[in-house]
Parts: structure tokens; sequence; C-alpha cells
């Protein structure tokens, strides 16, 4: 069995606080939300949330995380200018790239 580490996607039925290492704040809050609100007949869709894990996938299975890597190295965070500009590069690289087709497909099922 697959631990949730390991997985890719989460849903919110299985998301609770304990989970932000794996899917962040606001989707283990969303899990929360989906699970308490649901046991008081409050209607909460339930959806899902990318993990970490598919995040550091997707940047490998792409070529991202070495171009990523070289674009970071050296940052020095209190230089705001230097900051903007290294973060629209890898913004501008993660938008022009593709997720893998198996996490594709594992959103689209």
């Amino acid at each position: 069995m697959t631990s949730k580490k390991q997985k890719y996607l989460l849903w919110f039925s299985e998301l609770s606080l304990r989970d932000v290492p794996l899917v962040g704040g606001k989707n283990a809050a969303l899990g929360e939300m989906y699970q308490n609100l649901s046991r008081l007949k409050v209607a909460v869709p339930n959806g899902f949330a990318l993990t970490a894990a598919a995040y550091w996938y997707f940047l490998k299975s792409s070529g991202l995380f070495g171009r990523v890597k070289k674009t970071l190295a050296g940052l020095d965070a209190r230089n705001v200018h230097d900051l903007q500009k290294r973060g629209r590069a890898v913004r501008q690289m993660i938008l022009g790239a593709s997720l893998p087709q198996d996490l594709q497909s594992e959103i689209r099922a």
C-alpha cells in the first residue's frame, strides 16, 4: 500500500491539519472543513489536492529541477529586485512545462 507521503493526489476526505507538510495549509484546512462540516450536514464538496510528492515528481520528470536549482543558486532573499527577477524566471519555466502524462491521467481519473 502506498503511504500518503508517496501519493500524488489526496482527496479532502483523506486530509487533516496533520497533512500540512504534504499538501499545504489551505488544502489541509479544506480537508478539515470537509470532514468536520459534512458530519454536521453542511454541504462541502469533496475535492482533491496535489501533494508535495507530485510537485517534486513534476520538477524532476520535466527536467526543471536542475534549471530551477541553477536559477536560484546564490540567491540573496534580501535583494528584492533579484528575488523578483528569479521568481519570475522560475514561474515562467513552470508555466511552460507540461505535467507528466501519468500525473495528468491520475488527475483526470
